[in-house]
């Protein structure tokens, strides 16, 4: 399926840091209790869907009070 969202490119800002992974970043990585991954589809709800999936995890892993970073979602 094709995703048509319009898409813009950013222009370069060069205060952006550029990340160059190294040798310390594993091949592969497994987040316990996160449910499957939920295709938005063509809906911009990318935050929507972010945000639900951290609360999710946070409840699952038995926190009574979830409490959502900022730059969780960001």
């Amino acid at each position: 399926m094709r995703y048509g969202l319009g898409y813009i490119q950013s222009p370069t800002d060069t205060r952006d840091i550029i990340f160059k992974a190294g040798d310390a970043v594993p091949d592969e990585y497994e987040v316990k209790g996160l449910r499957g991954v939920y295709d938005q589809g063509t809906r911009p709800i990318c935050a929507a869907v972010g945000l639900s999936t951290i609360l999710s995890w946070r409840m699952s892993l038995g926190e009574d009070k979830v409490n959502i970073n900022p730059m969780d979602v960001y």
